[in-house]
């Protein structure tokens, strides 16, 4: 097969035209470490410890980063990038997807706060939960475009809560606080520097983890740059349901190579240059300040208070001091756009285990035929019956199953790292790859995840 040499096209958007990759990135996974983990650890042991969510948050940036790197340069998605190191690998992503994210845990945890809000006795949550599963995956299944739609909510939930969240930040303002948390992103905290005593490592590992997104949803970014077409993600094949399959179809797609003469390297870097904008400012800096006001929130109203709840429901309890003293209207939606938050992230759950699962059977040969939508729809319902079996034998505890699935994003995310190491350096041309800092913090990040990992693995088994 002969390579196809492409020069780097134009870049013509504005900044604004950007947004969305990363707005969607970012939305569909803040509901895990930003509403759950991280306000729930500083509740408990200060602001010494946001320094892990700043650390976590830039490393996610640095991946989401490089994931768009491959996608704008090769035209292909990254899934395509990881088959060329081996056939096998987008199974490896979608099995470590499934026991990542396949634990419901955040339709659980929105069942819980909507059952509170609206009296619904707790032993009824799971039925919402239930609800939550199969409204996602409606929504998701509904007309031809996912990105779309997906989008559109992020682009809904994310300011509205954000908005929300400032109001109550300046509302609690407290110049004594502000200086505490500014401690606690170097590490230290009231008593201690870096870690508290007593603190369980595993809600650090998820929290670590789940600042900002996590796991194979970083991997979303990729989907996301083809759905703008940003660089030459533009000729990469989309994901639309009810669609047929093209006809000639390659189990890897053709090897594309492109041009390093100095208007494509000048266009490339003006494409990329608004990505990383786009990405500094969307997914980390908007990523990590709703981290920090939920965790100084979480910090002030609770603390001193006896009989504060050590699970998920101390969001509850949040909301009910926010009742108390800045009146009803903002405890009720303090409440909601958590549970939309973490409806949030059960979508993307479903909607990035659906898009693995449809290119990996395009990279295979024997269902390389098969539409993308068609093999997208059955396991967007797979992974809903999955969650759905799960809430009806019993696993319910959604503090559980999302320090649980953060446990196992972690080493998703060091194998990610690798991978993403291997295809920058090797598979896209010289002038393109990423420079000895990136490669540098891409190592860094190995090693962070593994040994988070391995110290709790060690925990877990001793």
């Amino acid at each position: 097969m002969t390579a196809e040499v492409r020069k780097f096209p134009p870049f013509t958007k504005s900044f604004w035209q950007t947004i969305g990759p990363s707005l969607v990135t970012l939305g569909l996974g803040i509901g895990s470490g930003e509403y759950v983990l991280w306000p729930y650890m500083t509740s408990q042991y200060g602001f010494g410890i946001l320094w892990g969510a700043l650390l976590g948050i830039t490393l996610q940036f640095v991946l989401i980063s490089e994931i768009a790197r491959y996608t704008m340069v090769k035209g292909e998605s990254i899934v395509h990038g990881f088959a060329r190191i081996h056939k096998y690998l987008p199974f490896w992503l979608i099995f470590s997807t499934l026991i990542g994210f396949g634990w419901p845990g955040f339709a659980a945890t929105a069942a819980a706060l909507l059952s509170h809000l609206f009296g619904i006795p707790a032993e009824y949550s799971r039925f919402v939960a239930i609800g939550i599963l199969v409204f996602c995956a409606v929504l998701l299944l509904a007309g031809k475009n996912v990105y779309s739609k997906v989008e559109l909510i992020q682009k809904i939930v994310v300011p509205f809560s954000f908005v929300l969240l400032v109001f109550l930040f300046i509302r609690y303002f407290s110049l004594d606080s502000i200086a505490e948390a500014a401690r606690g992103l170097v590490g230290i905290g009231n008593g201690y520097f870096g870690l508290p005593q007593g603190l369980d490592f595993a809600v650090f590992l998820g929290a670590f983890a789940y600042a900002g997104t996590g796991g194979n949803f970083l991997l979303g970014q990729s989907f996301y740059v083809i759905e703008e077409e940003t660089g030459n993600a533009k000729y990469a094949e989309k994901l639309s349901l009810h669609t047929p399959a093209p006809k000639h179809v390659d189990s890897i797609k053709e090897n594309i190579v492109i041009s390093d003469d100095p208007e494509s390297i000048a266009n490339f870097k003006k494409a990329r240059g608004f990505q990383l904008r786009e990405s500094a400012i969307v997914f980390w800096l908007l990523g990590f300040l709703m981290i920090f006001i939920l965790s100084y929130l979480s910090r002030v109203l609770l603390q001193g208070m006896a009989d504060i709840p050590e699970s998920f429901e101390f969001i509850i309890f949040e909301s009910q001091v926010i009742t108390a003293s800045t009146g009803a209207i903002f405890g009720v939606l303090f409440v909601i756009i958590g549970a939309f938050a973490l409806m949030s992230v059960q979508l993307g759950a479903l909607d990035i285990m659906g898009r693995f699962t449809a290119l990996a059977a395009r990279i295979s040969r024997k269902f390389r035929h098969v539409p993308l939508g068609d093999v997208y729809t059955k396991a967007v319902l797979v992974q809903m019956s999955f969650g759905i079996i799960l809430f009806l034998i019993g696993f319910s505890e959604p503090l559980w199953l999302i320090i649980v699935g953060a446990v196992i994003n972690a080493f998703a995310m060091a194998i990610l790292a690798i991978l993403l190491l291997i295809t920058n350096t090797k598979h896209i041309p010289q002038a393109y790859r990423p420079g000895i800092l990136i490669k540098t913090i891409l190592v860094f990040a190995i090693c962070c995840y593994l040994v988070l990992f391995g110290i709790n693995l060690v925990g877990v088994l001793t």
